[in-house]
């Protein structure tokens, strides 16, 4: 005969294993979509390359933007034979680009972080995915600034002098 006992244990024992398996079953689910974490962020097919004499504050995952709007991120940062830096911009959808725009590395504020700031030009040919942009500006260091306004305060404090080293 059966008695409750052995109903209850019998219960617990499906619970548990009921139990199990739903974590089971969530531990599977959680390493697909880590592994498959590229299909829910949608990415274009779209990249172009610009080329830097210096890039510092830049890196992988700087933004990208176009009037203000983020419009893509820095895919990868290298250094060619002329020592001039690749920097492969890669966009979240196909936006026309102009194959006049500037490339600038700017940043937000007067220490803020940098990125790249695309100043969209007024041609009617758009570049392709894979494209170069042509024009560059590099990024203006604060010490450099300094070292500019500094040696323009000096040419103008030093007094002229003729060929001779006589004062005029």
């Amino acid at each position: 005969m059966i008695q409750m006992t052995d109903i209850k244990r019998y219960l617990r024992k499906e619970k548990e294993l009921c139990a199990g398996l739903c974590v089971l079953l969530l531990c599977v689910l959680f390493i697909c979509l880590i592994y498959n974490r590229r299909a829910l962020r949608p990415e274009a097919d779209f990249s172009l390359l610009a080329t830097f004499k210096k890039v510092d504050g830049i890196r992988e995952g700087t933004p990208v933007r176009m009037g203000g709007i983020y419009v893509g991120s820095v895919q990868s940062l290298s250094l060619a034979d002329d020592y001039y830096v690749h920097v492969v911009l890669r966009f979240d959808k196909v936006y026309p680009v102009p194959d006049d725009t500037v490339a600038m590395i700017v940043s937000s504020g007067f220490l803020g972080p940098k990125y790249i700031e695309l100043m969209v030009g007024g041609s009617d040919d758009m570049l392709e995915s894979g494209d170069t942009l042509a024009y560059t500006q590099d990024v203006l260091l604060i010490d450099e600034l300094f070292q500019r306004v500094l040696s323009m305060m000096r040419a103008k404090k030093l007094p002229n002098k003729g060929v001779e080293g006589e004062q005029k």
